[in-house]
């Protein structure tokens, strides 16, 4: 089973671009839950795999509604940890010419930022690994009460980072870093986005990566470089490249969460998930995990909103099914 950790909230979007500026008339506006983690566990789901949340839960009507979507998607709700008194936070997205979101986080006394460390869970010996990442990262408690959980699992379950950083929720480059300073030396495998590259460090990936692959734990980077594709670094192999498939772009929200949870979804088939297990990949197969993420990815493109693919719609080759 996989757990994943971090926050849970609800994507506000706009329904009708052309209502603005017109006095009157009412703005639309479309709420879907939504969240990094929150989309890695549906991902994870309608992927087939065995999956549970973590995180804060607000004790209203917002934070049932959440609960209630977990449930129909089968993600194990045990570990979600209902925080009286606290708000659900809500992410308004504008889309640019491209389709690509822009955020403007509401989240002041979010409950999925609240999590203490007296909220942690024991770990059952189903949970094979952790992923963590966004903005659970870097808001308080919530970021040490992470910390405490990977720092206690890392040394025999997989435990897995994407940092998927927003500076509208905590805007300091440097606090950022340092908290992904820490949370890498526990990650086994990391996946980050050029874009957020660009935005904390302005050095090129593989500078980077070649630095975080020195930690003790880390064994993949991964680097998704949207209508480029994506890279993959290993100590065994250097780097690994595919490309992305060509498709009809809807709007890329949620394409990094599918790729995620597409990544750790291709790791349990085929029995990679021990940390032990991962200098054992080839270069065949890295290529193959990344195929196969970025298909999950170009899917959900190809769809509006975070609107994920089942397994059944990976059957077969990647590179196959999305030819470039």
């Amino acid at each position: 089973m996989f757990l994943i950790c971090g926050e849970a909230l609800f994507d506000v979007l706009q329904d009708d671009a052309h209502s603005v500026g017109h006095p009157g008339r009412p703005i639309g506006l479309t709420a879907m839950p939504g969240g990094s983690p929150f989309n890695v566990a549906i991902g994870l789901a309608r992927l087939s795999r065995r999956v549970a949340m973590l995180t804060g839960i607000a004790d209203d009507g917002w934070g049932e509604q959440l609960e209630a979507v977990l449930d129909a998607e089968h993600v194990d709700t045990r570990y979600l940890v209902k925080i009286d008194r606290a708000v659900t936070a809500l992410a308004m997205i504008r889309l640019d010419r491209q389709g690509v979101p822009q955020y403007d986080f509401r989240c002041f006394r979010s409950a999925d930022s609240l999590l203490e460390r007296g909220h942690l869970p024991t770990l059952t010996s189903d949970i094979r690994a952790i992923h963590v990442g966004s903005f659970s990262l870097v808001t308080r408690p919530s970021s040490a009460t992470l910390e405490a959980l990977v720092a206690q699992a890392s040394s025999n379950r997989l435990v897995t980072l994407d940092p998927n950083v927003r500076l509208s929720v905590e805007p300091s480059r440097e606090h950022w870093k340092a908290r992904l300073e820490v949370f890498r030396r526990f990650a086994h495998v990391i996946k980050i986005s050029e874009e957020d590259i660009e935005l904390l460090y302005g050095t090129s990936p593989e500078e980077l990566a070649a630095e975080w692959l020195s930690s003790l734990n880390c064994e993949v980077i991964v680097i998704t470089r949207g209508r480029r594709g994506a890279d993959a670094y290993t100590r065994r192999h250097g780097r690994v490249h595919v490309a992305a498939p060509t498709i009809d772009m809807a709007d890329t929200v949620g394409a990094g969460d599918a790729f995620q949870a597409a990544m750790l979804c291709w790791l349990d088939e085929h029995d990679f998930l021990a940390p032990t297990r991962l200098p054992m990949l080839t270069s065949d197969d890295v290529v193959s995990m990344l195929s196969f993420a970025t298909t999950a990815s170009a899917i959900t493109c190809e769809r509006r909103g975070p609107d994920f693919p089942h397994r059944e719609a990976l059957a077969g080759s990647a590179q196959d099914r999305l030819a470039p």
